[in-house]
C-alpha cells in the first residue's frame, strides 16, 4: 500500500466503527487497506482494546449487555457515541431495576426505550441542524438583498430563497418525527413504571406478606443486600456482648459485669492463669 494514498488525520467515527467490527475477522494491514490508513494506527487501537475489557470487568452489567443476542445488531445500527450512550443507559436502568426480577420481556423493552431515546436525540439534532442552515441562509440572503440592485445576483437570491423554502417544508416532518420517538418512549417509560410518580405508586399500593418477602430472596441483588445486613446486625451483637463481659463501675461504686456469661468467666480464667 503505497504511502502517499495513505488519509491523515483523526480517524472519523465511521472508521472507528470499522474497526471495532472486524479486529477480530481481518488483519491490521487488510483493514488499513480498506481504509485507506496505515497498518501501525490500525495497531494501536488494537491495543486500546484491553483497556475495554477492563471496563467490562468493573461494570458486570455492561459486560452481561455485550453478551446479549442482540448487542451485535445494536452495534450494526448505532454510531459510536451512541454505543456508549446505550451502554451507560443500559447499565442505569438494570441497576434501576434489579430490586426486581428481570425477565426477557422487561429487557426487549428496556432495549427499545434507549432506542427510541437516541432516535429521539437524534431528530432532535437534526432538527437543531435544519434551523442552523436556515439562518445561515436568511443571513446570505439578507447581505445579498443589501448590496444596489445593479449589482445584487438574482440568480443567488432565487436559489438561496428556494433552499430555505424547502428546509422550512422538512421543519414540520422533523417535529413530528421528534414527536413520536418521544411519546414512544414515555409509552414505554409508563410500561417499566420508570416514571417518578409510577414507582411512588407501586411502593404505596405494596402489601407484602411472609411469602412475598421470602420470594424477593430469589435475586441476587436481594440475597446480597440482606446477607451484608445480616453479618452487620451479627457484628454490632457481638460487640455489643463484648462490651457488656467486662467489668464496669456503676454509680454506686459497685463494680461488676453487665452481662455474666460462661465464655466470660472462662476468658478471666485463662487471664489469670496467665498472669
Amino acid at each position: 500500500m503505497a504511502k502517499t494514498n495513505l488519509k491523515r488525520g483523526k480517524l472519523s467515527a465511521d472508521e472507528v466503527q470499522f474497526i471495532r467490527d472486524n479486529l477480530d475477522t481481518m488483519s491490521d494491514e487488510e483493514i488499513g487497506k480498506r481504509l485507506r490508513r496505515s497498518p501501525s494506527l490500525v495497531a494501536k487501537y488494537r491495543g486500546q482494546e484491553p483497556e475495554a475489557q477492563r471496563e467490562d470487568d468493573r461494570d458486570p452489567i455492561i459486560a452481561e449487555l455485550h453478551a446479549k443476542h442482540f448487542w451485535p445488531d445494536i452495534k450494526k445500527v448505532l454510531l459510536v457515541t451512541e454505543i456508549s450512550f446505550f451502554e451507560q443507559e443500559w447499565a442505569k436502568l438494570i441497576h434501576q431495576f434489579q430490586t426486581n426480577e428481570i425477565v426477557a420481556t422487561d429487557e426487549s423493552m428496556i432495549r427499545d426505550l434507549i432506542v427510541e431515546d437516541i432516535m429521539y436525540l437524534r431528530a432532535l439534532k437534526e432538527r437543531r441542524h435544519v434551523m442552523v442552515e436556515i439562518s445561515e441562509l436568511e443571513r446570505q440572503l439578507e447581505v445579498e438583498q443589501a448590496k444596489p440592485r445593479e449589482q445584487r445576483n438574482e440568480a443567488l437570491e432565487a436559489s438561496i430563497q428556494t433552499q430555505i423554502t424547502a428546509l422550512l417544508q422538512a421543519l414540520p416532518t422533523l417535529t413530528a418525527e421528534q414527536t413520536k420517538h418521544a411519546e414512544r418512549k414515555d409509552a414505554k417509560l409508563n410500561q417499566l413504571k420508570a416514571t417518578r410518580s409510577a414507582r411512588f405508586k407501586q411502593i404505596a399500593e405494596s402489601r407484602k406478606n411472609f411469602f412475598e418477602l421470602t420470594k424477593e430472596l430469589d435475586t441476587r441483588v436481594s440475597r446480597e443486600k440482606e446477607g451484608r445486613w445480616m453479618e452487620l446486625m451479627q457484628q454490632g451483637g457481638d460487640k455489643v456482648k463484648e462490651d457488656w463481659e467486662e467489668l464496669h463501675e456503676y454509680a454506686d461504686g459497685t463494680v461488676d459485669r453487665p452481662l455474666l456469661t460462661p465464655e466470660a468467666v472462662l476468658a478471666e480464667d485463662d487471664k489469670g492463669e496467665e498472669e
